[in-house]
């Protein structure tokens, strides 16, 4: 297959296949595979990535850049909501400044799919995480109101799900988006929460 140039080899145990042998095995299984047994071969991928997420090293995260937001479409898409969330945790646990897997940070589209699974699911924490992200995406894009909005409702949900951290971060995004807008006088509310929440948590600003 090397010499067809229907697989590229990246190093000893990295390897891609060329989209015309992805789709031949797609339609594979899809005719050959019971629905059942191809959704247990997913929950299975998708619970070594969690396993791996919260095991590996930067390194190992590097390698994975780019099969991680794949595998949790997948489980989204498959209706595995618990295991989509459980890699989604994972990934934030391993890369809580995000700066190792910097591109899943800024992919909308699959922070949305992961927001909508996480109502699906009723999950306030994973909700206020979802669109904790979001808010983060479009503030850097410099969409101001639609990360205002991802932000506010961030702080509500992690209200709801009692998790403060969550909650001081968003307060403290929204803080941030504030004074980005040239509006200081409105970033006294949400930073001075931020504070009080951390202090009740018992956690610092730099966590």
């Amino acid at each position: 297959m090397c010499s067809s140039d229907l697989i590229d080899v990246f190093s000893a145990d990295r390897y891609q296949l060329h989209p015309l042998v992805r789709l031949f095995a797609s339609e594979q299984l899809t005719r050959e595979e019971p629905a059942a047994a191809s959704g247990a071969a997913l929950a299975r991928l998708t619970a070594w990535y969690a396993d791996g997420t919260s095991d590996g090293t930067p390194g190992w995260l590097a390698e994975e850049e780019q099969n991680i937001p794949v595998v949790l479409r997948l489980s989204v898409q498959a209706g595995q909501h618990a295991l989509a969330w459980r890699l989604a945790n994972a990934v934030r646990n391993a890369d809580p400044r995000k700066c190792l897997l910097g591109p899943l940070w800024q992919d909308k589209a699959l922070w949305q799919d992961l927001l909508r699974s996480a109502k699906t699911a009723r999950n306030p924490a994973d909700i206020g995480h979802a669109h904790f992200v979001l808010g983060a995406a479009y503030f850097q894009d410099g969409a101001i109101s639609k990360a205002e909005e991802h932000l506010t409702a961030a702080a509500k949900a992690s209200r709801k799900a009692g998790d403060r951290r969550g909650e001081a971060a968003a307060s403290h995004a929204l803080g941030d988006l504030q004074m980005a807008s040239l509006r200081p006088q409105d970033a006294d509310e949400p930073y001075e929460r931020a504070l009080q929440l951390m202090a009740r948590g018992g956690f610092s600003p730099a966590e």
